[in-house]
């Protein structure tokens, strides 16, 4: 027996058909967009506030299945208490999304907060509402600059 399938009708130039997000399993690699650090103050033993821009080239989304998860790395030197460590906004330009309250402690659940890991110098971020793709996101957390340079 012979099957044929007819186009459905959302499929017409019309709608979808030329938007590749919208066709049966097209899949495409997660990218960051846009990830920007800066700091406020490189002097040693200050305190310093981190600020961080994050955008990516599809939806991030938060479901019962699928809880995205960020780990930012690379911060040598830099020193907090291990634990739950708070985010704000600041630094943020027009344009760009608050996303202090789009971050959660993994242990704690406290909204607006994130797991420091002194050992690994490292912040891990469980993602408690959806990102929208091409969208600058925006948080600040703080840390203790090294008591020497680098």
């Amino acid at each position: 027996r012979n099957f044929s399938f007819a186009p459905y009708d959302a499929l017409v130039p019309t709608c979808y058909s030329d938007q590749k997000e919208y066709w049966p399993l097209n899949l495409r690699r997660l990218a960051i967009l846009t990830k920007d650090i800066g700091q406020s103050n490189p002097h040693q033993l200050c305190h310093n506030t981190i600020t961080v821009t994050l955008s990516t080239n599809m939806p991030l989304l938060v479901t019962d299945v699928c809880k995205p998860q960020l780990t930012l790395t690379g911060f040598a030197g830099a020193s907090a208490p291990s634990g739950q460590m708070s985010l704000a906004a600041i630094g943020q330009c027009e344009g760009s999304i608050d996303a202090t309250y789009y971050f959660r402690s993994n242990i704690y659940h406290v909204m607006g907060t994130g797991m420091w890991n002194d050992t690994t110098k490292s912040l891990m971020l469980d993602l408690v509402k959806n990102f929208t793709m091409e969208t600058n996101y925006v948080f600040s957390f703080q840390v203790k600059n090294p008591n020497k340079t680098q």
